[in-house]
């Protein structure tokens, strides 16, 4: 009887011990778990700011709001020509005035995240239609321009501003 006894104790202790060693791994597997809804929940947000950034851009560029564009591009911005922010905003004002009535759309094609630096390809079109007169005659030209561009954003505090 004391060894069956005995038995049992040490059957019961090494599956104590057992199932204490198991606990602790268990709970890296859920925090582990925990952390990659977390880093979701995270990289749904940033493409939500994104997505909402370039919304604006379309938006006051289509309005000819050049101090709405201006809110959305770093005042270190420099374009792939080498372009400053003024140059390139002042090439911006002058492109409205050429075609009065050019409309844009962009299309994300795909985001890449670096912590607080962002890269996203688009597909950005413009379509215009200028008139000019010559002579007694009005002539209506057509301009329509489809680019892939590839943008470099940057986080400033808790908003994404384009820096290139």
């Amino acid at each position: 009887m004391y060894n069956k006894t005995m038995k049992k104790i040490s059957v019961f202790l090494i599956l104590a011990l057992f199932l204490s060693v198991q606990v602790p791994s268990e709970a890296g597997i859920i925090k582990v778990q925990k952390a990659k809804i977390e880093q979701v929940k995270t990289e749904k947000t940033k493409v939500a700011e994104i997505k909402a950034l370039f919304g604006e851009m379309l938006k006051q560029a289509n309005k000819h709001s050049l101090t709405g564009l201006q809110s959305v591009y770093s005042k270190d911005f420099v374009n792939s020509d080498g372009f400053n922010y003024d140059i390139y905003m002042k090439m911006v004002e002058d492109t409205w005035k050429t075609y009065p009535d050019i409309m844009y759309s962009t299309k994300i094609e795909k985001i890449e995240f670096s912590d607080n630096y962002a890269r996203v390809l688009v597909t950005e079109t413009a379509v215009a239609a200028p008139k000019e007169q010559i002579g007694e005659f009005q002539t209506v030209g057509e301009l329509y321009s489809v680019s892939k561009c590839i943008y470099h954003l940057e986080k400033h505090g808790t908003i994404w501003l384009i820096s290139s």
